[in-house]
């Protein structure tokens, strides 16, 4: 007979993943995914959560069942951090009713990569001038 006597655990204890700055709200940014050795599946299934109360846990949100963390914000590079650090907790299922510790964590640095949102411009105001030879060929 099976006990539920192994916590999950993280393949990683620290996971880097990237998003877009601009994205959607709801964006996917990376699915967490824990182990389990416990030979029963009642035993072996997670739930996910992120660690609450942490300076950027309100950023984004995780599936319970799937692991799946997705943006809960839009992000501008410029304006806004260029690095969120979030801690996830994967938890089996049954220790949920019970109060039971098997539970694993692990940290998730999320990456804004930056795009071109802004139009070019010339630096100062003058006019410019031009100058094309004569016998210069066009181009077409």
């Amino acid at each position: 007979m099976d006990v539920n006597d192994n916590p999950p655990t993280f393949f990683l204890n620290n996971y880097d993943a990237s998003i877009l700055e601009n994205a959607p709200v709801g964006s996917p940014v990376i699915t967490m995914v824990a182990g389990d050795l416990d030979a029963s599946p009642e035993f072996r299934e997670q739930a996910y959560s992120i660690v609450q109360g942490e300076q950027d846990s309100s950023f984004f949100i995780i599936d319970e069942s799937t692991g799946e963390i997705t943006t809960d914000s839009s992000f501008d590079r410029e304006k806004d951090k260029e690095v969120y650090v979030i801690n996830v907790l994967a938890r089996n299922v049954l220790d949920l009713a019970d109060g039971g510790a098997n539970q694993a964590q692990a940290s998730v640095s999320i990456y804004i990569l930056d795009e071109n949102d802004f139009e070019p411009y010339f630096n100062d105001t003058s006019p410019y001038s031009v100058t094309i030879r004569e016998e210069c060929s066009t181009w077409r």
